[in-house]
């Protein structure tokens, strides 16, 4: 079956406006002070899912269970990204709230311990995966199987 607009339809200005909607207003951040904006903009952004090597091991707050057997169980399932350079984060378990910081680093947001002298690992946020609705920051450990590295993503959407 062959389909054709000859003109522009009803029907093919419906599907073509609907495409570029879709696909146009959810565009990653394009330089830095637009990433920054993206995410000081909205008040609370909530966990959407959490990946390790690319595997889902949390989703709508439930584990996915994993042929690795890593599983996640606690997470900030909300978090609040300041323009002072604070992100404040809300765990799953009820525990009191915890304050990171973070910078803009080139296209990159990176969130560490608000002491300097603390040894953990950073969180990194790329600029392409910051959305309007959206955005992914990771990390990459080798605490849940030295000596083998692994990546764990926190999906957050508003």
């Amino acid at each position: 079956m062959k389909f054709t607009c000859v003109s522009f339809s009803p029907l093919c200005f419906t599907v073509l406006f609907s495409f570029f909607f879709l696909f146009g207003c959810n565009q990653s951040a394009s330089d830095a002070t637009e990433a920054v904006s993206m995410l000081t903009a909205i008040d609370k952004w909530s966990i959407d899912r959490i990946t390790v090597n690319d595997d889902t091991v949390l989703k709508d707050g439930k584990p996915v269970p994993s042929f690795d057997g890593i599983t996640i169980d606690r997470y900030m399932s909300t978090i609040t990204f300041e323009e002072d350079g604070l992100l404040v984060g809300d765990y799953n378990k009820g525990t009191a709230k915890t304050e990171l910081k973070w910078k803009m680093v080139d296209d990159q947001v990176i969130i560490s311990a608000m002491d300097s002298t603390v040894q953990a690992g950073e969180w990194m946020i790329d600029q392409s995966a910051i959305r309007p609705d959206a955005f992914v920051m990771y990390t990459s450990t080798q605490a849940y199987d030295f000596p083998n590295t692994t990546t764990v993503s926190l999906y957050y959407k508003k």
